[in-house]
């Protein structure tokens, strides 16, 4: 039988190899643990390219991205961490508490917690796509996630059910380590896409403050 590289099967078996070895590179890059920050930007950085047709190398434009962006996106994650944690401790603190006073404080961490998940949705993928300050990205990321509820919902969604379901179902954690982080990011990238291109249209450069 004659070797066809067009043959749909071979790209398909092309590219799913492709998202192994870019999913192996991703967590890899996050075993430091600091390093979550870039390794996220540069996942978002690579899919959105691969969603864009803009076909490239995986690892090296990854690597590449991840260098590019190390310092601003060590300065969301390193901010997400530290917010997170005084968001754990807020909600273990006002728990403790009965009466209306300690619900309302819980509501209203309850709140903050949900704007906390909505910037991530956007934060890392912004940072990756334009170029600006970490400020500018977090508020822009609060303002796109209002903008397009509906994506913002969804993306909150899945990450809280697939986050779960890696815990406690082995079936869920063999697909998010084989491959399964890059294919969730890239099929995100297709909605990211169509959500940043109205900012995109609105100006020429990137190096521009998006809203």
């Amino acid at each position: 039988m004659k070797f066809n590289p067009e043959n749909p099967i071979f790209i398909f078996l092309d590219t799913l190899t492709d998202f192994i070895f870019l999913n192996l590179v991703f967590l890899l890059t996050c075993l430091p643990v600091i390093t979550i920050g870039p390794a996220l930007c540069a996942l978002s950085s690579v899919t959105m390219q691969e969603a864009r047709k803009e076909h490239s190398r995986m690892i090296f434009s990854y690597l590449k991205a991840m260098k590019q962006n190390f310092v601003s996106s060590s300065f969301l994650f390193f901010f997400y961490i530290i917010t997170g944690a005084i968001l754990l401790f807020n909600f273990a603190f006002w728990l403790s508490f009965s009466g209306i006073i300690g619900t309302l404080a819980v509501i209203v961490v309850t709140f903050c917690t949900f704007l906390y998940l909505f910037s991530i949705c956007y934060s890392f993928a912004l940072n990756a796509r334009f170029k600006n300050t970490w400020y500018a990205t977090l508020r822009n990321s609060l303002i796109i996630a209002f903008q397009h509820l509906k994506y913002t919902l969804l993306f909150t969604a899945v990450a809280i059910i697939m986050g779960i379901l890696g815990v406690y179902v082995g079936s869920v954690r063999i697909f998010l380590l084989s491959f399964g982080f890059a294919f969730l990011s890239y099929y995100q990238s297709f909605a990211l896409i169509r959500i940043f291109e109205t900012y995109e249209n609105q100006t020429k450069t990137v190096s521009a403050n998006i809203i």
